[in-house]
């Protein structure tokens, strides 16, 4: 299926869901590889196991990828708000933009013009081996969004979801009485999980996603790094379990 077409994708999920669901409703285990997922199709699909099914995040694991600290993607095809994640906006109120910024400058851009907001807060992803290399590429490979005025940038964990939930908490409420909130994923898919998480708690805040023309080598070239296990069973649906933490059990 296209990456472009997550709706048909999860569609196909639903139509043979009676033959592949877990037996026991009331425990139901799913264990979810997202290392292959775009981040809107894992939005997708997390929005149906957990929003539309109420069956609890399910347990999630995740290969990373190891590459060149270069571009991965050129060009912007397509600007758009993530199905099932409209939000719920005021006109009355202003618009924060809150951007998980990497490797895809253009992306990330074109979200920011296309929305215009008051206030834009970047959160930029402290790397996994703490090489700074990649750290000072993604800030200089987004130095035209960086020095727009009132842009804001803040570090943020790489593959903790609990972690990004509390840093989108903590910009929710220093916002949430005077400007409607808008999120675009250009970090990690752990991180998106964690967006997720928090738009559980939130759906009034609306995820936006821009598609590249076309993937760089350097994309095409990635190389399979640490397996890492997210345990999220026992987050549900407005309640965060507060012995949910990130756990690394290397090599799988």
């Amino acid at each position: 299926m296209p990456a472009r077409r997550p709706v048909e994708g999860v569609a196909q999920l639903k139509t043979i869901w009676k033959r592949c669901r877990p037996k026991d409703a009331e425990e139901p285990y799913i264990t979810l590889d997202i290392s292959g997922f775009s981040k809107v199709y894992l939005l997708g699909l997390l929005h149906y196991l957990v929003a539309e099914l109420n069956m609890g995040l399910p347990r999630i694991v995740h290969t990373t990828q190891t590459y060149a600290p270069s571009r991965l993607t050129q060009g912007v095809h397509q600007i758009t708000t993530v199905a099932n994640f409209f939000g719920s906006f005021s006109v009355e109120k202003e618009t924060v933009l809150v951007l998980f910024l990497g490797f895809e400058a253009e992306r990330s851009l074109s979200v920011w013009k296309q929305f215009n907001p008051s206030r834009t807060i970047c959160l930029v992803t402290a790397p996994r081996d703490g090489n700074e290399e990649y750290l000072r590429y993604a800030e200089k490979n987004n130095d035209v969004l960086l020095a727009q005025p009132n842009v804001e940038v803040r570090r943020v964990a790489a593959d903790s979801p609990y972690h990004i939930r509390n840093t989108l908490e903590s910009i929710w409420e220093e916002f949430k009485a005077s400007a409607n909130m808008i999120i675009g994923p250009f970090g990690t898919k752990p991180q998106t999980v964690g967006i997720f998480v928090f738009w559980l708690e939130h759906p009034r805040v609306q995820i936006v996603y821009s598609f590249p023309s076309e993937y760089t080598k350097s994309y095409l070239n990635r190389k399979p790094g640490k397996t890492i296990v997210l345990p999220l069973t026992n987050v549900n649906r407005g309640t965060i379990d507060p012995k949910f933490q990130f756990s690394r059990t290397g090599d799988l």
